[in-house]
């Protein structure tokens, strides 16, 4: 689905902005479509791979934080089984019944940043892989959230993770913002 909004918003996007990068995965259909790309990974083992597997790429900027609200410290609960894939500074929740597979017995303490802190250009694709803070780093854009013009990002209709923003929350906070949502693709 990434691809398709990609492809037919290329003319207006004027690159990405990607919280939750994990290693990367989505480089490669980002690279199709825009030409600068930032991505934020907070995961330490994760980053040194995502940086890895980006270095011959020099559109793309990498940075070892995760984004919030406030700029603050926090446990970052890592997720064992799938990688980090679903590793959270929210504690696991209903996850732990839905994907049982998957547990969470080792954490790291990572930087959460505001990005409107940051004193980086702000892009106007905003991608969110955040597992249920997403509201938080929607918060951190302060009024560099007008500077957005689409959001590609995962929602909760459930408690994956404790007090996880969901899809209402997200959806009265952007409507602030003359936000609509046009697509929505509920798994769980």
């Amino acid at each position: 689905m990434l691809s398709y909004f990609l492809g037919n918003l290329s003319d207006e996007i004027n690159g990405v902005i990607h919280v939750g990068a994990h290693s990367g995965q989505e480089v490669t259909e980002y690279d199709k479509y825009v030409n600068e790309i930032i991505l934020f990974e907070p995961q330490k083992k994760v980053f040194k791979e995502l940086v890895g597997n980006l270095k011959n790429n020099k559109n793309i900027h990498c940075y070892n934080l995760g984004l919030g609200s406030k700029n603050e410290t926090r446990k970052l609960f890592i997720s064992e089984g799938n990688e980090g894939l679903s590793s959270s500074v929210l504690a696991p929740e209903l996850h732990l019944e839905v994907q049982n597979e998957i547990y969470f017995n080792n954490y790291e303490e990572i930087q959460i940043k505001r990005f409107d802190t940051l004193n980086i250009k702000t892009l106007n694709f905003l991608t969110l892989d955040v597992q249920g803070f997403e509201l938080e780093v929607l918060k951190g854009f302060g009024q560099e959230l007008n500077d957005i013009k689409f959001i590609f990002t995962e929602i909760n209709t459930k408690f994956l993770y404790k007090n996880n923003a969901l899809v209402g929350d997200i959806d009265s906070y952007l409507k602030n913002y003359d936000f609509e949502r046009v697509y929505t693709n509920i798994d769980c």
